[in-house]
């Protein structure tokens, strides 16, 4: 029989060990504050960085071309996507 429990703590212990996550967003983002919320409450780390404080539209339309809406979602340097696909991802490894 296998530990439910012992399957999520090992996902994430191993997810947190080697995932640098950063979620960038804006102001008055519903979805950027439900993505933040989702990690939080999955226990993972991450960076949050703010448009027109931390980076600019330039930014993104230069290092992330095929995104078009907030959140942007990057671990380990790769675009994953926004909020659908963080709680797509997040779902997978429960």
């Amino acid at each position: 029989m296998q530990c439910t429990k012992c399957k999520r703590m090992v996902h994430l212990i191993y997810w947190e060990t080697t995932m640098k996550i950063e979620l960038y967003s804006k102001e008055n983002c519903k979805y950027c504050e439900m993505s933040a919320r989702a990690l939080e409450q999955a226990g993972f780390e991450f960076t949050t960085k703010k448009l027109d404080v931390d980076f600019d539209r330039e930014f993104v339309v230069n290092n992330f071309p095929t995104a078009r809406t907030f959140p942007i979602v990057v671990i380990n340097g790769e675009m994953l996507g926004g909020f659908q696909e963080l709680s797509l991802m997040l779902e997978r490894i429960k």
